[in-house]
């Protein structure tokens, strides 16, 4: 009896409540059945209350089931939703072996990329992802200043408007990278000759043009070079059609 008592008390208050029905409705049934029928006999009972027994264990049954599922769907989703703050964070850890991990496990769950990428716009301030493979990335609008890059994999990534203030990209591979509209300052331009960024053909550069091998590519990315270049974000009439047409986020209509 104390055991049962212990037990009690250390219910919940709703599970408390459902107990304490299921005791008053058993005893009331008890009460009801011997004031029928002076004396318990069990064909009788399971005659008289098998089909509602039945069809409200099955309805109590279902009910726990549907329940349970929501509660498990509920808990997976704030497990995935931390997963996925506490990735993002890491990725823009100053610990590069932490940083990398991230990565790769934003890749292996195609959080990376895609309709589900989770960089996009993320704060990667002072992140070191020097040597880390960032291929596809999408980082549109993401904020790397200070970050290190130097020979990271951007192939392919996608840099649109992203805040590159300060960024280290020696020897980093950006080919085929967009990097529309996005606004770069590096700390070490006067190194980029001894570990220059590699580009290709199908690299689109901050301005809408797509690389070549002509293009001075320190207009870019160092800002005390006597032609920087300044992205608008007002004015893109400069752009060419067929980049404006993809890329540029146009505001509304009046």
């Amino acid at each position: 009896m104390r055991t049962i008592i212990i037990r009690m008390r250390n219910l919940s208050p709703v599970t408390l409540v459902a107990v304490l029905f299921l005791v008053f409705a058993l005893l009331f049934a008890g009460l009801g059945y011997l004031h029928l029928y002076d004396r318990l006999n069990l064909t009788r009972i399971l005659s008289d209350f098998y089909a509602n027994v039945s069809s409200e264990l099955a309805s109590i049954a279902i009910t726990v089931l549907i329940i349970d599922g929501l509660n498990r769907r509920r808990d997976e989703k704030l497990k995935t939703t931390q997963l996925q703050e506490n990735l993002i964070m890491s990725s823009g850890s100053i610990s590069n072996e932490v940083a990398k991990d991230a990565i790769h496990q934003l890749r292996r769950y195609k959080w990376l990329y895609g309709k589900h990428n989770l960089l996009a716009g993320a704060n990667l301030v002072g992140a070191n992802l020097e040597n880390v493979n960032l291929w596809r990335a999408n980082l549109f609008r993401a904020k790397l200043w200070r970050s290190n890059l130097s020979g990271a994999d951007l192939r392919y990534a996608n840099l649109e408007e992203a805040e590159l203030l300060g960024v280290d990209f020696r020897g980093a591979n950006l080919y085929g990278a967009n990097l529309a509209l996005a606004t770069i300052e590096t700390r070490f331009a006067n190194q980029l000759d001894l570990h220059p960024p590699t580009f290709d053909e199908t690299t689109i550069l901050p301005d809408g043009t797509k690389w070549v091998n002509s293009v001075d590519m320190k207009r870019f990315i160092d800002p005390a070079h006597p032609e920087a270049w300044k992205p608008a974000p007002n004015d893109v009439g400069w752009l060419p059609d067929w980049f404006t047409d993809s890329h540029v986020r146009r505001p509304p209509l009046p």
